[in-house]
């Protein structure tokens, strides 16, 4: 497991897409759900906002530069440095 961590806020902005499809397209990248990507694609193309939501799901699914992953190990340590 592992934190990731970006404003994905902004990124939903830039992609002019609501930010739950920049979730889940992060989440399809994360490979914790055993749901191929284009399974993903499809469900959003059968439903609304179909192009909103696909921009935000591949934005969410390309990742960010700025997005830092944070392994499990170093979650613990920084939650131990905020205590």
């Amino acid at each position: 497991r592992e934190t990731r961590i970006a404003d994905y806020d902004a990124i939903a902005l830039a992609a002019g897409a609501p930010l739950n499809a920049v979730l889940l397209g992060v989440l399809a990248a994360s490979g914790a759900l055993p749901i191929p990507p284009d399974a993903f694609r499809a469900a959003i193309r059968a439903g609304k906002a179909a192009d909103s939501n696909l921009r935000g799901f591949e934005a969410g699914f390309a990742g960010n530069p700025l997005a830092v992953a944070m392994p499990p190990e170093a979650r613990s340590l920084a939650d131990e440095g905020a205590a």
